[in-house]
């Protein structure tokens, strides 16, 4: 499981978002919650939920044990 990587890959895929400026900015704690509402009025941003996959990656899991 360590050697291939898939795991590892599939949590870089998923978390990608954080590493672009807003992301660094949220996670350094630069951004107050009054300045993320407002950059999502200001930018007419509608996000969607999507799908973290867990059963798929609880399943890759099991494959391994």
């Amino acid at each position: 499981m360590i050697a291939d990587d898939r795991l590892g890959k599939a949590l870089e895929e998923r978390y990608a978002g954080w590493k672009g400026k807003l992301g660094r900015e949220i996670l350094g704690k630069k951004k107050t919650l009054a300045q993320l509402a407002a950059h999502v009025e200001k930018n007419d941003l509608e996000p969607q939920p999507r799908s973290g996959r867990q059963e798929r990656l609880e399943a890759l899991v099991n494959s391994y044990i």
